[in-house]
Formats: structure tokens, C-alpha cells, sequence
């Protein structure tokens, strides 16, 4: 337990600077304790950054440990192991496509989960959409992920544009039979 007695310039002093942090730019964590900020400064040092570095990594999570309800490797985590974690909230292709599109584009995003997975992964979960990564490989793909996304997503949208051709193609022949009918 503290003892110390804070005097008031002090008291507003740490406020006025702990109301900065909360200010901070580029910060993306949940914040509003100082255990909050204490949890926000040890990912920014597993990840090597700084406070301030952009960070918002929507689909992954740092964390010392990890657990996964399907084993796909037989991985033991070490729960005094940093790891990176990629998940999209268990939703699989709908991360790029709609309830029409998702039949169509498996292929697709089973290749974008290998691709994931070729960062050198320790651990998966095959049917909840997790992926485990020890810290060095995952800055990696960190760093290449929005650029993976957005080759997948241009790789479906090549797909939906080559299914409405289809689609119209059909139509146009089905019309062209009824008026010459």
C-alpha cells in the first residue's frame, strides 16, 4: 500500500498528465484504468513500438498465452510467452463477402488463410477461424496484413464480377430464346 500523501499541485499535475495519455493520438486500446495503460504499454514493447506508433490491429490479439478450443498443431502455449493471435471473429469468408457471395468464394479464402498460416504459425483452431503466432513471425504478417486483405478482397470482387458476367450472359440468352420464339 502507498502511505505516500500527495499534495495537490502533485494530485493535478499526474491528473493533468494521465488526461494527456487519455488524449494520446494513434491509440487504439481500451483504456481507463491504469492497469489499462500498464496492459497497453507492455504489448507496445512486445511489439517494438513506442507510445504514439500507429497501432490498430482489428483482427488480431496479443497476450501472453493463448487458448484455443480445437488443437490443430498439439501446440502447448506457455503462458509466459508473448503470442499473437489472428481472429476474425469466427466468421470466416463473410470477413470479405456477403450471405449470396460466400458459396463462391471458398477457394479464395482458403488461400488467404494459407498464406496467414505460411508466417510460420505455432497453433490453429480449423474451425473457429484462430491462428496462433510466436511474437517475430506475427509483426510479420502485422505488418503485410492490410495488404493481404485487400489482394483477397480484389481476388473475390474478380470472382463476383466473373459470376454477374456469367449470370447476365444466361439472361440475355434466355430473353434472346423468347423473342425469337
Amino acid at each position: 500500500m502507498n502511505d505516500k500523501i500527495y499534495t495537490l499541485d502533485e494530485v493535478e499535475r499526474i491528473s493533468n498528465e494521465f488526461k494527456d495519455l487519455l488524449n494520446s493520438k494513434n491509440m487504439y486500446f481500451n483504456m481507463g484504468t491504469p492497469y489499462d495503460f500498464l496492459r497497453a504499454v507492455e504489448i507496445l514493447r512486445v511489439l517494438g513500438l513506442n507510445w504514439g506508433d500507429q497501432y490498430k490491429y482489428n483482427d488480431f490479439r496479443i497476450r501472453k498465452g493463448y487458448y484455443i478450443t480445437n488443437n490443430g498443431t498439439g501446440h502447448k502455449p506457455d503462458y509466459d510467452t508473448w503470442y499473437i493471435e489472428w481472429d476474425n471473429g469466427n466468421v470466416g469468408a463473410y470477413q470479405f463477402c456477403d450471405d449470396e457471395s460466400y458459396p463462391y468464394v471458398q477457394e479464395e479464402y482458403r488461400e488467404f488463410k494459407e498464406r496467414l498460416m505460411s508466417y510460420g504459425h505455432v497453433n490453429y483452431d480449423p474451425l473457429n477461424n484462430h491462428i496462433i503466432f510466436e511474437v517475430e513471425n506475427g509483426k510479420k504478417l502485422l505488418a503485410d496484413y492490410n495488404l493481404i486483405c485487400k489482394e483477397t478482397r480484389a481476388k473475390m470482387r474478380k470472382k463476383f464480377q466473373e459470376i454477374a458476367i456469367e449470370r447476365t450472359k444466361k439472361k440475355l440468352e434466355e430473353l434472346l430464346k423468347k423473342t425469337h420464339e
